[in-house]
C-alpha cells in the first residue's frame, strides 16, 4: 500500500513536471509568432513581461489582442499587398507589445494609447482601408517620438 501511494505521488509529480513544461512550450510558441529569430529582445523578457506581451498580442475579454487587429486589417487588403501590410503590423506590434509589457512604472505606453492606435486602426479599415498604411507609419513615427 505504502508503495503504491509512493508511486501515485511520482506519477502526479512527473505530470505536474509535464504540464509546466507543455505549458512554457506553449508561451514560447505565441513569443514565436512574433518571428524570435527576428527579434531576440523577448527571450530577454522576464516571466511577467513575456505574460503581458502575450496579453498584448492575444487580447483578453476587455480588448481585441494586436494579432486580432491584424487580422480585421488583412481582411480588408487587397490580396497583393497582404504580405507587406502582414510585416509591417507585426514589426509595429513587436515594437508596441514590447514596451507596453513593461511595468507601469517604467513603461511609456500606456493602456489608453493602445486602445486609441487599435481603435483608429479597426476604423481606417473598414472605412477607409487604402488609408491603412499611412496610418501605420503614422503610429510608427509616434511611438519612434515616445520611445526616444
Amino acid at each position: 500500500m505504502r508503495a503504491l501511494c509512493v508511486l501515485i505521488v511520482v506519477q502526479c509529480f512527473l505530470c505536474f513536471t509535464d504540464a509546466q513544461v507543455r505549458a512554457q512550450d506553449a508561451e514560447a510558441a505565441v513569443i514565436n509568432d512574433v518571428s524570435l529569430n527576428d527579434h531576440p529582445e523577448l527571450t530577454q523578457l522576464s516571466a511577467e513581461e513575456r505574460k503581458w506581451f502575450r496579453i498584448f498580442q492575444e487580447g483578453n475579454f476587455l480588448a481585441d489582442g494586436w494579432q486580432a487587429i491584424t487580422e480585421k486589417i488583412l481582411a480588408a487588403t487587397p490580396e497583393a499587398e497582404r504580405a507587406a501590410r502582414r510585416i509591417a503590423l507585426e514589426k509595429l506590434g513587436y515594437k508596441i507589445g514590447l514596451e507596453w509589457s513593461k511595468s507601469n512604472d517604467i513603461r511609456r505606453i500606456d493602456t489608453r494609447m493602445l486602445q486609441e492606435w487599435g481603435s483608429k486602426l479597426k476604423k481606417v479599415a473598414k472605412k477607409n482601408p487604402e488609408q491603412i498604411p499611412a496610418l501605420i507609419a503614422d503610429i510608427s513615427q509616434e511611438l519612434d517620438r515616445i520611445l526616444d
